[in-house]
């Protein structure tokens, strides 16, 4: 059997049918039908071979530009990662310089309460007149205490 579903006999006529001139001029002809029939179905596959090429490459495009949205949207986020490393490195570096500025004003309100307290106790102690004296030198303090934290606040 061929690939059209005929039998050798079928398709091959008896010896002496083809040795007429009429006989060969069909088998000719048949054959011609026979490969154009091939060329129609090799151009049909030909089309669907096309139509398949048309539609991977359809996709090909689509997927490269989903790939290159991907490949935008990383670089964004990896800039925006990038800056926000950069600010908590700062915040980081914010918190070791605040527990120093905490302990100057823990201790400066603790020195300003204990000369406080002397200097009522003082007060108790000491005349009018000497309270006076008393009174110009706690602004005295009063000013290298206030000049010692601008101090402080400027070197950190």
């Amino acid at each position: 059997m061929d690939h059209r579903g005929h039998t050798r006999a079928e398709a091959e006529p008896p010896y002496e049918a083809a040795e007429t001139p009429r006989h060969i001029a069909l088998t000719i002809q048949e054959q011609e039908r026979r490969h154009d029939e091939d060329l129609v179905e090799i151009l049909a596959g030909a089309k669907r071979t096309k139509d398949l090429a048309k539609g991977i490459h359809t996709e090909v495009q689509s997927q490269n530009n989903m790939i290159d949205d991907i490949g935008r949207e990383v670089t964004r986020a990896t800039a925006e990662v990038e800056r926000e490393e950069k600010k908590a490195a700062a915040v980081n570096k914010l918190r070791g310089k605040l527990w120093k500025l905490y302990l100057a004003i823990v201790l400066l309100t603790l020195s300003l309460i204990i000369l406080s307290q002397l200097n009522f106790k003082v007060a108790l102690l000491l005349s009018p007149l000497e309270l006076n004296e008393v009174k110009d030198s706690s602004t005295k303090h009063s000013l290298q205490i206030r000049s010692t934290i601008a101090l402080v606040m400027a070197k950190t």
